[in-house]
């Protein structure tokens, strides 16, 4: 069964206990769970997010009719994408596939999809060290996730996510032209902040002269 289809039914049937209109209320709790992970939820969140809920308001709970009064306006836990912020990274953005060319009866066809320019609904801190990680050709224990973790949450008090990456993607080609290690040390992504911000600007410039320094969405 679809998780979403689950989610709804245990919402409706065995946290809100509903008796009258099941139907109808399994299928609006499915048309908000669709909502919610188009910005970024996952079902897991959801699931989490209701339980305590229920765990908090007990009292409150048997008069819930609508999933959304228990999610509301609130952000998806743990996701670093800021809805209201336009990234210049490719991490944080959702882009077509590259072009294919695909032989059919003998002669070669491109295949390519229109122009779209979307940005992530979810980027997390896990996918933040992933980044770090693999582009340092580190592989972590527990001790070193906690404390880099740690570092990362320090660091995005003053730098955007955006910048992070940037910067995780500048230390990396320079530390390499200059034939030095990888950084080991979160904290040091700081030392070459100034110039992944100079190619943030870059990148800036080259998307506002071809006029895509905005959101394009995918057409259907």
């Amino acid at each position: 069964m679809d998780e979403k289809i689950q989610l709804a039914e245990w919402f409706v049937l065995h946290v809100v206990k509903a008796t009258a209109g099941v139907e109808n209320r399994i299928k609006n709790a499915i048309n908000s769970i669709e909502r919610f992970m188009q910005i970024g939820w996952t079902i897991k969140d959801l699931q989490d997010e209701i339980s305590e809920f229920s765990k908090t308001y007990p009292q409150i709970i048997p008069n819930i009719y609508h999933l959304d009064e228990i999610i509301g306006n609130k952000q998806p836990p743990n996701n670093l994408i800021d809805p209201e912020m336009f990234y210049y990274h490719n991490a944080l953005r959702e882009v077509p596939p590259p072009v294919k060319i695909k032989m059919i009866e003998g002669k070669p066809v491109r295949e390519e999809q229109s122009f779209y320019l979307e940005m992530k609904k979810r980027f997390t801190m896990q996918d933040l060290l992933a980044y770090w990680y693999e582009h340092n050709g580190v592989k972590p224990n527990s001790s070193m996730l906690r404390q880099d973790e740690g570092k990362f949450n320090y660091l995005l008090g003053f730098y955007t996510v955006d910048e992070l990456l940037f910067a995780i993607d500048v230390s990396k080609s320079m530390r390499a032209q200059k034939q030095q290690m990888p950084l080991r040390n979160v904290f040091d992504l700081e030392r070459y902040m100034e110039d992944a911000r100079i190619f943030m600007e870059g990148k800036k410039n080259v998307h506002q002269l071809a006029g895509i320094n905005r959101v394009i969405a995918k057409r259907e």
